[in-house]
C-alpha cells in the first residue's frame, strides 16, 4: 500500500514579485505552473493601482508617507459638522495645537489650500476660543516649527500662509495631553475653570538660569517686568490680566502680591505695553519699551 501524493498550491506576494509554490507529482506541478503563468498578466494590471515611489511592480510601498496618506483619507471621511466638533474629536487643547489644527482643518478637510491670518482667526470664533491677541506670534511659531508657510503671494493684500507636511502629520498623529482635572474632586474642577493656562506652565519651562531669579528682586514692578518676559520669550503666552499675574507669582514663585501693587504696575506700564481686554479683565503685552526695560533688569541682576 502506497500513501497518496499530497498535492497543494501557494501564491505569495513579496517585495520580490509574485512567488509560486507547488508540491505533489511532477504533472500536476506542471499544470499548476502553466495556469499560474495565465494568471500574471491579470494580476500586475490590478496590482500597479497601489502607487509605488518608482510606480514599478512588485515593489511594496515602503514610505512613511503611506501612513500619512491613509490617515489623511480616514480623516476627511469624517463628517466633522464644523471646526468645534474637530477640535473636540481630535483634543487639541494648547492654543498653538488649535492654531495649527485651524489650518489642518482649513487646508485638508475644507479644501481651502491658501489661507490668511483672518480665516484662522474665524475658525476659532466659530469654536468659541477665546480670543487671542497674540495670534500673529502664535502663527510665526508654527512657521518657525515648520507646520505652516508663508506664501510669497498675498490674498486680498494680506500675508497668506499654506500648511505643509510636518504639520499635516503632526495633527494626523495627534495626542492630546492628558486632562488631569478629570481626576480631581469636584471642588478642584470648579476651581480649575477659574484658573488660566498660563499656570500648566513649570519654572522649569521658563529656563529662569538664563535671565535671573524672580525672588531675588525686591521690587514689585522689577518681578512683574522679568516674569512676563520670560514667559513671553519661553511660551506661547503673550498676555497677561492682573489676576493671572498675581496667581502666576504665588504658585510657582511662593510671591504674594496684592491687587493693589499690581493695578499700580497696570497704571505705570505706560507705552512699554499694549493693552488689551481679555473677557471682562484687563491684559497687557510686552511692546518694545517692555522688552528693554525686562533687558535691563536682567542684566544687573543676573546670576552668573
Amino acid at each position: 500500500m502506497t500513501q497518496s501524493t499530497l498535492n497543494s498550491v501557494k501564491f505569495k506576494i513579496s517585495p520580490n514579485g509574485v512567488e509560486f509554490e507547488a508540491s505533489g507529482d511532477s504533472s500536476f506541478i506542471e499544470r499548476e505552473r502553466e495556469k499560474f503563468n495565465e494568471m500574471i498578466p491579470p494580476i500586475t494590471r490590478v496590482i500597479p493601482l497601489i502607487k509605488t515611489e518608482k510606480e514599478t511592480f512588485p515593489q511594496l510601498i515602503e514610505n512613511t508617507q503611506t501612513f500619512g496618506t491613509l490617515s489623511a483619507n480616514k480623516e476627511q471621511s469624517i463628517n466633522y459638522v464644523n471646526f468645534a466638533h474637530y477640535l473636540k474629536e481630535k483634543g487639541f487643547n494648547t492654543i498653538s495645537d488649535k492654531v495649527i489644527a485651524a489650518a489642518y482643518y482649513i487646508s485638508e478637510i475644507k479644501g481651502i489650500t491658501n489661507f490668511t491670518r483672518d480665516d484662522i482667526i474665524t475658525e476659532l470664533k466659530t469654536a468659541k476660543v477665546p480670543a487671542l491677541t497674540n495670534i500673529s506670534d502664535v502663527i510665526a511659531r508654527c512657521i518657525k516649527k515648520a507646520f505652516i508657510n508663508e506664501n510669497n503671494e498675498k490674498i486680498d493684500n494680506k500675508r497668506s500662509f499654506c500648511i505643509v507636511q510636518p504639520g499635516i502629520e503632526y495633527c494626523l498623529s495627534y495626542v492630546p495631553k492628558e486632562d488631569t482635572s478629570k481626576k480631581t474632586s469636584k471642588i478642584a474642577k470648579n476651581k480649575s475653570t477659574k484658573d488660566y493656562p498660563s499656570l500648566n506652565v513649570t519654572v522649569d519651562d521658563l529656563h529662569m538660569e538664563k535671565y535671573c531669579n524672580i525672588t531675588e528682586l525686591t521690587k514689585v514692578d522689577e518681578q512683574l517686568w522679568v516674569l512676563i518676559y520670560m514667559y513671553t520669550k519661553e511660551t506661547e503666552f503673550q498676555s497677561f490680566t492682573r489676576k493671572e499675574l498675581q496667581k502666576i507669582m504665588k504658585e510657582k514663585f511662593n510671591l504674594s502680591l496684592t491687587d493693589k501693587q499690581v493695578r499700580r504696575f497696570f497704571e505705570q506700564s505706560g507705552t512699554s505695553v499694549d493693552k488689551t481686554m481679555i473677557g471682562k479683565e484687563q491684559a497687557i503685552r510686552l511692546l518694545q519699551g517692555g522688552f528693554k526695560k525686562a533687558e535691563e533688569i536682567i542684566n544687573n541682576n543676573n546670576r552668573i
